[in-house]
């Protein structure tokens, strides 16, 4: 028994803070349902495509979840919303755009075509090559602790690394990254929506 089975956690998460956090929860077994945009999802999704064709960063912090597709501002999904949270046990809103102060960003112009270009150059390049080797002898490393696994995904299975703290009294859940709105049909049938409510509100683009 993991230490936060029969806990759900309800979350309207987007990009790495959030979802790393309900990740955690997720690995010491809490069951995580996140809420997405239907048709794109959480935009972390598109990040990039190393993995497997997947975002590399999706991937690590969404694990063991279910995904639930669901325009929020739409006057349809209110009422689902509304159950979804009332049965959860744990809410983890994300937040919302003008929440946190903007800053100034100040940007570096490096000229170009001086002399000391090439120089930086070579230090970049060689920078780089040691990073590439360290990350090998800490990748073989963690091989040779056994922190290694794979997970899978709605493009195949991955490697994964086992969460750090590992314990003997139980074993953390490593269950499969969700393809977008991969369990919106099953949480609405939980949640008292029949196959035909489910219908209408997908066909008005409310999931």
């Amino acid at each position: 028994m993991r230490p936060l089975d029969g806990i759900t956690v309800v979350t309207l998460e987007h990009a790495i803070a959030a979802p790393f956090c309900t990740r955690q929860l997720a690995d010491l077994g809490a069951r995580v349902i996140k809420v997405e945009r239907p048709g794109s999802g959480d935009f972390a999704r598109a990040y990039d495509e190393r993995a497997r064709g997947l975002a590399s960063h999706f991937v690590r912090t969404n694990r063991s979840k279910e995904s639930l597709t669901l325009d929020v501002k739409h006057e349809l999904a209110k009422d689902v919303l509304a159950e979804l949270i009332a049965r959860a046990d744990v809410l983890a809103p994300h937040g919302t755009a003008g929440s946190t102060p903007r800053h100034r960003r100040r940007h570096l112009r490096v000229p170009h075509g001086r002399a000391g270009d090439r120089k930086t150059r070579r230090g970049a390049d060689r920078q780089r090559a040691h990073e590439r080797h360290a990350r090998g002898l800490e990748a073989s490393q963690l091989q040779a602790r056994q922190r290694w696994t794979e997970v899978d995904t709605p493009a195949g299975p991955i490697p994964a690394l086992l969460p750090p703290g590992a314990t003997e009294a139980f074993s953390p859940r490593m269950d499969a990254v969700p393809a977008l709105g991969q369990h919106t049909d099953s949480i609405l049938a939980e949640l008292g929506w029949s196959g035909e409510q489910i219908e209408a509100l997908r066909r008005a683009q409310a999931i």
